[in-house]
């Protein structure tokens, strides 16, 4: 996932006189991007729905991470590798209350279990994961709707002109499903790389709202900074096998602040 767009980090260039390459751009933020997750110690700023799996310790506990949703949440008390048991909202509480990501599940001693069994891999978690679902509509002339007859077409017709809304490495949202990244765009039309992507379903979607994924603004500026160092030390002809990529002291900093609390031991 490309965690900048090229529109910004297109203007924040032009105005020192940068005027390249859209797929230049797009490299660099992805790169920049690899870095943030690797300096974060891999943590995901959009969000995937995937099944995990959890060690339970027979207590009433149990941590994850960056979890936004539950879809199901099912128990392994046998050890068998079948997840008999399925708990009700209601058997459970997310913490921390009131905001996401949440980072633990709390039986409710007033459901109809006390505890997570204990044994490897014997949870279950259907859901949503991530840092955050952050997405921004499309408004051009009025609200943008998209178009694609089937799951398998990487072109979506648009209500409108979208040359100066979407570019090249955005993820778009439709309904649902996201895809992306996006490789063309033309007149009406935009053209992804791959559909449903991030654990979703590729669907048809007749004049649906489209979106542009987006992530924590603070990133964005730290990814786009970093990718504008990027291309600016690339030519000057540093080699390209990343032996220059520490990064800025205030790059780092906001890297720092997002360190994933899993991978800190």
């Amino acid at each position: 996932m490309n965690y900048a767009r090229v529109l910004d980090l297109r203007a924040d260039m032009n105005g020192t006189g940068y005027n390249g390459n859209d797929q230049w751009l797009a490299g660099a933020i992805a790169e920049a991007s690899r870095q943030i997750r690797t300096a974060t110690g891999g943590r995901q700023f959009h969000p995937t729905v995937e099944t995990r799996y959890f060690d339970g310790r027979g207590c009433a506990q149990l941590w994850v991470n960056d979890l936004l949703s539950i879809t199901t949440l099912k128990f392994d008390e046998d050890g068998d590798r079948t997840y008999e048991e399925t708990l009700a909202t209601t058997d459970y509480y997310l913490w921390p209350d009131n905001r996401t990501p949440y980072r633990r599940i709390d039986i409710d001693p007033n459901g109809d279990y006390t505890a997570f069994p204990a044994g490897r891999r014997s949870v279950q978690i259907v859901g949503t994961w991530g840092y955050e679902d952050r997405k921004v509509a499309l408004i051009g002339s009025a609200g943008v709707t998209a178009t694609v007859a089937n799951g398998t077409g990487l072109t979506f017709t648009c209500s409108e002109g979208v040359e100066s809304l979407v570019s090249v490495g955005d993820t778009i949202v439709v309904e649902s499903e996201d895809a992306g990244d996006v490789v063309s765009v033309s007149a009406t039309d935009i053209v992804v790389r791959e559909r449903g992507i991030n654990g979703t379903t590729a669907a048809a979607h007749s004049a649906k709202q489209i979106y542009i994924r987006r992530y924590p603004e603070d990133v964005e500026r730290a990814v786009r900074a970093d990718a504008a160092r990027y291309l600016w030390r690339m030519a000057q002809g540093l080699p390209s096998d990343g032996s220059f990529r520490e990064m800025w002291p205030a790059i780092a900093m906001v890297a720092n602040s997002y360190t994933d609390p899993a991978s800190v031991i």
